[in-house]
C-alpha cells in the first residue's frame, strides 16, 4: 500500500500538521507539509509527531468486541452480539433517560463527538460530559463572556509585543507553542511567566511571576484594581458588583496572598500598560488547579480591558472540539442553549429533545448512574470516585482503543480505531479545523468510533445512519454554529484548515470573582503522564520535590523522606530538594490514592501538611 496523505498530530492543542509518506515494505516517512499557514511553524515537528505511529502498535490494543464473564475477565465476541447487545441495554436504559450517563473523550474526531452526544439526547438525556477537564473550564467561561473576539491564531503572536504564559510550560508541554512564542521576542516581543515552579520555559521569559498555588484568582483581581485605579475609564467595562470585589484587591492585599512582592506586582502591571498589543495564553495550571474558573475568568476580564489576546491551550487531541460538538451537559453543540434547540429537532426529525441541564461527571459519581456508555477513556481513571460508581452500574459500556483501568469494569467493550486509523475532523487551541486522513488499518475488527455509534443509532431506530464521515461533517456544518465554513467539500480542499467562525458582534460580558483562601502547603501533582493516547499513572515514582526552605523547616537533607497528609490520604515518600519548587509546596508523583482527597475541579492540586519522617517510621 502507497499513503501520502496529510494528518493532524491529536498530541496536544497544537494538532500540528504532517506529512506522512509510506510505500510498499518501506516504513513510513514524515516530511513536512509545504503550506503557508498551519499551527507548526515551518512544518516543524516535536517528539511526539515524529512518533505518532508508535501508539497504535502497542500490544494493549482492543482488537475485537469483548463481553465481560467476571470483572476484569472479558470473553471474545461478535460485532452483531456486540451491537445487539448494547442496542438492548441502551433501549431497556431509556425508559427512564436519567439513569443513563455518556462520557467521551478528548481523543475522538469531531465526527465522533457529534454523533456520540447525537444518540444520548435522541435517547432522552443530557447527562453527557467530557475528559477535557481543564479546557472545559476555559471555554465555557470564555462563554459567558462572551469572549470569542478575543481568541488568537496562533500565526498572531509574532504580532504581539507582550506575550503572557500562565499556568503553562510550552518548553515541555507543546514545543511547537514555544516556537511561536521564540518568533514573538525575536522581533522584539516581551514574554512573562506566571507559575509558582521554574520550569524550562523560565529560559525564554524577561519576567517572571510565582503566585503561591491556588492565588492566581487574587493576582489577576490585583492587577485589574491598579490598572483601574490608574486609568478609571477602563471600569467602565464592569458591573458594579464586579467592580466592588476588584476595589477589595489592592496590590499590598494581593502580595499578602500571593507571596508576590509588591514591587513586582506594580512592575507586571507597567508593563501591561505600556504594551500595545499582546496575548495571554493560559494552559492547565490556571485552569485546573484550586479557585480555576474564577482564576480563568479573571484573566479573561484582564484581556478584555485591555484589548489583548487569549489562547486557552488544551494539552491534549481534540479538547476543543468535543467541546464544540456538545459534549456537554447544558449545551448542545455550538454552545447552543436549550431554549434554542428547535434546529436540531428540525434536522434530527424528533418532537422534542430533553430541556433540562443534565449531569455532569461529578454528578453522577455520587447520584445513582445504572448505564455509563463510555466513548473513548482518556484521563477518566484520574477521576476521583469513578472506579465506585462505575462498579455500582447496572452496565457499563466502554468504546476505546487500549485496554485502560476504566476497562475492567466494562460488561462490554467495542474496539475502536485511533485517530490515525479514521478519517476525521479536529478543532486546536486557536479553533482552527482541519480534516485528518487515515495513514494506516486499524487492528483485528477495531472500527472508527464514528461508525460504531451511526450503527448502534440505525438499530434502535434513532433516524439517523451514517456511511462516512464526511456525511457527519455535512450535517455539522448545517447546524452547529461556527462551522459553516467546515463542509467536507470546503474543508479536504483547504489543506491548512479553516476557522470557527467568531460571535465577534456580541459585546463583552466581563466579571470578576474571588476564590477561596488556600491555608498550609500545597501539593502539586505530577500525575497526568501519558504515552500519546496510552495514559499510564506513575504509581512507581518515589520521590516529591521539596524547595530547600520548606526542607530546612521540617529538618531532611536531600533524598530524605517525608510525610505528606491531605484528607483521606497519608503516606511517605522520599524528598528530593530542589531551588525549582516554591517553598510551601511540595512536588509528589500521582498514586491512586490521591482521588479520596481531590475534586474533580482540582485534579492538579489539593492543600496538606509535610512534615519530616525519621529512618525505620513505617507510613501507609
Amino acid at each position: 500500500m502507497s499513503v501520502n496523505r496529510l494528518i493532524s498530530c491529536p498530541y496536544c492543542g497544537m494538532n500540528c500538521r504532517i506529512k506522512v509518506v509510506k510505500k510498499l515494505s518501506h516504513p513510513y516517512r514524515f516530511d513536512s507539509p509545504s503550506l503557508p499557514d498551519i499551527p507548526n511553524e515551518s512544518g516543524k515537528r516535536c517528539f511526539f509527531g515524529n512518533n505518532i505511529i508508535k501508539p497504535s502498535l502497542t500490544k494493549d490494543r482492543i482488537r475485537y468486541p469483548l463481553k465481560a464473564s467476571e470483572r476484569g475477565s472479558f470473553i471474545r465476541t461478535s460485532w452483531d452480539d456486540a451491537i445487539r447487545e448494547a442496542v438492548v441495554r441502551l433501549a431497556e436504559h431509556s425508559e427512564n433517560p436519567e439513569s443513563m450517563m455518556f462520557i467521551g473523550g478528548m481523543e475522538l474526531s469531531n465526527e465522533s463527538a457529534y454523533v456520540f452526544q447525537k444518540l444520548a439526547r435522541l435517547l432522552g438525556t443530557n447527562n453527557i460530559d467530557n475528559t477535557a477537564f481543564d479546557q472545559k473550564i476555559s471555554v465555557l467561561e470564555v462563554v459567558e463572556a462572551n469572549a470569542y473576539g478575543l481568541w488568537r491564531k496562533y500565526s498572531e503572536i509574532p504580532h504581539n509585543d507582550l506575550i503572557v504564559l500562565w499556568g503553562i510550560n510550552p518548553a515541555e508541554s507543546a514545543p511547537l507553542l514555544l516556537r511561536w512564542v521564540m518568533l514573538a521576542k525575536s522581533q522584539g516581543a516581551k514574554v512573562v511567566l506566571i507559575d509558582p515552579h521554574k520550569t524550562k520555559t523560565i529560559k525564554l521569559s524577561d519576567k517572571m511571576l510565582r503566585p503561591y498555588p491556588g492565588t492566581d484568582w487574587a493576582l489577576a483581581l490585583g492587577v485589574l484594581n491598579e490598572i483601574i485605579s490608574r486609568e478609571p475609564d477602563r471600569g467602565a467595562l464592569f458591573p458594579r458588583d464586579s467592580l466592588n470585589i476588584i476595589e477589595l484587591y489592592p496590590l499590598n492585599e494581593v502580595s499578602r496572598i500571593t507571596g508576590i512582592p509588591n514591587a513586582e506586582l506594580e512592575s507586571f502591571v507597567d508593563v501591561l500598560l505600556t504594551s500595545e498589543s499582546g496575548t495571554i495564553i493560559w494552559g492547565p495550571g490556571a485552569a485546573m488547579g484550586i479557585n480555576s474558573k474564577v482564576t480563568v475568568r479573571n484573566i479573561i476580564s484582564l484581556a478584555g480591558i485591555l484589548n489583548f489576546g487569549i489562547i486557552p491551550f488544551a494539552r491534549w487531541g481534540n479538547s476543543q472540539g468535543v467541546l464544540d460538538m456538545g459534549l456537554l451537559p447544558n449545551y448542545l453543540p455550538g454552545y447552543t442553549g436549550y431554549d434554542s434547540a428547535e434546529r436540531f429537532e428540525r434536522l434530527w426529525k424528533t418532537w422534542e429533545l430533553p430541556r433540562e441541564e443534565g449531569k455532569s461527571i461529578s454528578d453522577a459519581i455520587t447520584d445513582e448512574i445504572s448505564l455509563f456508555y463510555i466513548a473513548d477513556c482518556s484521563g477518566l481513571s484520574l477521576i476521583p470516585g469513578i472506579e465506585n460508581a462505575l462498579e455500582k452500574a447496572e452496565f457499563v459500556i466502554v468504546q476505546d482503543s487500549y485496554f485502560s483501568e476504566v476497562a475492567e469494569f466494562a460488561d462490554l467493550i467495542l474496539p475502536a480505531a485511533t485517530f490515525i486509523e479514521s478519517d476525521g475532523s479536529i478543532t486546536n487551541s486557536e479553533r482552527r479545523i482541519q480534516w485528518s486522513e487515515r495513514i494506516k488499518r486499524p487492528p483485528g475488527e477495531a472500527k472508527p468510533h464514528w461508525a460504531i455509534l451511526s450503527k448502534i443509532g440505525e438499530k434502535l431506530k434513532l433516524g439517523f445512519s451514517y456511511s462516512t464521515p464526511e456525511e457527519v461533517l455535512h450535517e455539522i456544518s448545517t447546524v452547529v454554529a461556527g462551522y459553516e465554513r467546515a463542509a467536507p467539500r470546503i474543508l479536504k480542499r483547504t489543506p491548512e484548515g479553516v476557522f470557527v467562525g467568531n460571535n465577534t458582534g456580541a459585546d463583552l460580558k466581563l466579571s470578576a470573582g474571588y476564590g477561596k483562601d488556600v491555608k498550609g502547603k500545597v501539593a502539586i501533582f505530577v500525575h497526568q503522564f501519558r504515552s500519546f493516547w496510552k495514559w499510564e499513572l506513575p504509581e512507581k515514582l518515589d520521590s516529591a520535590l521539596i524547595s530547600p526552605e520548606d526542607a530546612s523547616e521540617i529538618g531532611i537533607r536531600n533524598e530524605g523522606h517525608i510525610r505528606i497528609k491531605s484528607g483521606k490520604w497519608d503516606f511517605k515518600v522520599r524528598a528530593r530538594v530542589s531551588q525549582t519548587v516554591l517553598p510551601g509546596t511540595v512536588r509528589i508523583p500521582w498514586k491512586s490514592i490521591f482521588r479520596k482527597a481531590l475534586s474533580l475541579e482540582s485534579l492538579k492540586m489539593c492543600e496538606c501538611e509535610v512534615e519530616g519522617v525519621r529512618d525505620g517510621e513505617d507510613i501507609h
